[in-house]
């Protein structure tokens, strides 16, 4: 699992096209707009969405924040997602990239109960073959976009999405 990820939908674009040149334009942007060296952001799937007819290009990546002194310490979801939606007109101009809306998170029909707090979560399936450009060689990982409640503080126990299970990777 990792809780500090998100995943964006580049609209009309393709795998080859984004890992070259774009891959570099796109880290850099994001950069710009978190704001953090680029070095933090770390772009771990690139993957065509194959639940619709367009051409759209889902791309996850975490960001470690850059003045922490934990090597583990991570923007939070919900942070990197206001701040790519927020700018994303920012993000176009310098990556040459159209973000489209997130549509990922489960945690907007508010499955958690006793006022725990939601948690949007990716799970990893099985790896898939590798990508290629001139100047890139990728191999994605298949997301799962599920959550997980965490109890208020003071209170025990846990509860996971069985989306995963009953969607399968």
């Amino acid at each position: 699992m990792l809780f500090n990820s998100v995943t964006v939908r580049l609209d009309d674009m393709t795998q080859t096209t984004f890992l070259s040149p774009l891959f570099d334009f796109f880290v850099e942007g994001l950069a710009a707009i978190l704001p953090c060296p680029k070095e933090n952001i770390f772009v771990f799937n690139v993957q065509d969405d194959t639940d619709v007819e367009a051409k759209i290009l889902n791309v996850s990546f975490s960001v470690r924040k850059p003045d922490s002194r934990d090597p583990d310490d991570y923007y939070p979801p919900h942070y990197l997602q206001e701040r790519v939606y927020l700018n994303r007109a920012i993000l176009a101009r310098l990556a040459n990239v159209q973000v489209l809306p997130f549509d990922d998170n489960l945690c907007v029909r508010e499955p958690c109960v006793n006022f725990e707090e939601c948690l949007s979560v990716l799970k990893f399936g099985n790896a898939s073959g590798f990508i290629s450009s001139d100047t890139l060689l990728f191999r994605p990982i298949y997301p799962v976009n599920t959550f997980a409640c965490r109890c208020p503080h003071g209170f025990t126990g846990e509860f996971s999405s069985l989306l995963t299970e009953l969607n399968g990777p």
